[in-house]
């Protein structure tokens, strides 16, 4: 009776390796084979500081709405995407009986049909545009780290993500008497923190001063970050010996109540070295509104010369997390388009991330 048992998991397992051995078969083919294609980016965070060296990415065809008849049956169906003399490629349709022309392909995803009313809701499409802004009065008490508790400064407190470093209070100041210091021997990443309440849906801009020696390893080095919060904002970082270097960075609040600062060291990585930070700043950015006499979405869709439609679908593209490879976080910065080869079938892979003159910036990890 035991053998079934045994002959059930044989069977299963050789399932299993046969399986994984076609997949990995079919994306070497479909990245061999597959017509190459870019989606420009949309902007997003890309990181998380707390799980690992991935990016998260967005595309910009994915904040597209297309008008469609009301009789297309969407279930199923592949995207067609329209693809321009530089290889870039837009959402024109839906796949249906015609056939596709040279410049077109088929792209699998998912797509979702949605009402022009609740497109309307999702786009918060109210005529109320955002005209100049400026930043409101300061929210960090003792961010020139002037104000004492002991031998550190009042509020901030140390925080070990990775390894061991080691803060103090520094002589060596921008501005003021004192610095917080984060030095590291051996590779760490390490972050000294106060917590602001701020207000739910609103727009921050966190700005700091700081000054590095011998910063390396393959974090960012000294940077801003705000922890606890869902998109993980953090900063440019600085890195090697630098003097004092103004950083900055914004973020939007969402259903947070406190905002988790830190003068992080390392950041999406470890570090060695040494670094200061000086007049850290979190202010609310405050915008002027414009009202305008009727919003986009109720003009219709002027781009593409037709009518407001009352049926909407809408591509999104499954897979949104990514490793990268490691040391490559600052390429990030210049990039501007996805690198997918795309199969006949609509099967798709995203080989690499590409810049503005679409040359690949090798970030993605195999």
């Amino acid at each position: 009776m035991k053998k079934i048992p045994e002959l059930i998991i044989s069977v299963l397992i050789i399932g299993i390796i046969f399986y994984v051995f076609q997949f990995s078969a079919s994306r070497d083919r479909l990245a061999t084979e597959g017509r190459e294609i870019f989606l420009e980016l949309a902007p997003v965070d890309p990181l998380s500081l707390l799980q690992g060296q991935y990016m998260r990415i967005e595309f910009a065809v994915e904040r597209e709405w297309l008008p469609l008849p009301q009789e297309i049956n969407y279930e199923g169906k592949r995207a067609v995407l329209k693809i321009d003399e530089r290889g870039i490629a837009t959402f024109v349709g839906v796949e249906g009986n015609n056939d596709l022309g040279p410049d077109q392909v088929l792209f699998r995803g998912h797509l979702r049909k949605m009402e022009d009313w609740e497109r309307r809701r999702e786009q918060r499409s109210d005529p109320v545009q955002r005209g100049p802004f400026k930043l409101g009065k300061e929210l960090l008490v003792n961010g020139s780290f002037e104000k004492l508790s002991g031998d550190f400064a009042a509020g901030w407190t140390g925080r070990s993500f990775r390894g061991a470093a080691q803060q103090k209070l520094a002589n060596v100041a921008r501005t003021g008497k004192y610095s917080i210091e984060i030095s590291a021997d051996k590779a760490s990443e390490w972050g000294v923190a106060m917590n602001v309440p701020i207000d739910m849906n609103s727009e921050y801009e966190l700005s700091a001063w700081v000054k590095t020696e011998n910063v390396g390893g393959g974090g960012r080095g000294a940077l801003l970050y705000v922890s606890d919060h869902p998109d993980q904002p953090g900063s440019n970082g600085v890195k090697g010996t630098q003097d004092w270097t103004q950083i900055k960075l914004r973020f939007n609040s969402g259903s947070q109540k406190v905002a988790s600062i830190n003068c992080l060291f390392g950041g999406w990585g470890v570090s060695t070295g040494k670094a200061w930070w000086d007049d850290v700043s979190l202010r609310k950015v405050e915008y002027e509104t414009i009202a305008g006499d009727e919003s986009e979405v109720t003009k219709g869709d002027v781009e593409r010369d037709g009518p407001l439609s009352e049926h909407y679908v809408k591509l999104e593209i499954p897979q949104r997390t990514f490793l990268f490879k490691e040391n490559t976080e600052d390429r990030y910065e210049s990039a501007k388009y996805g690198a997918f080869r795309v199969g006949e079938s609509g099967d798709h892979i995203l080989m690499d991330l590409a810049n503005e003159n679409l040359q690949k910036l090798t970030i993605i990890k195999e």
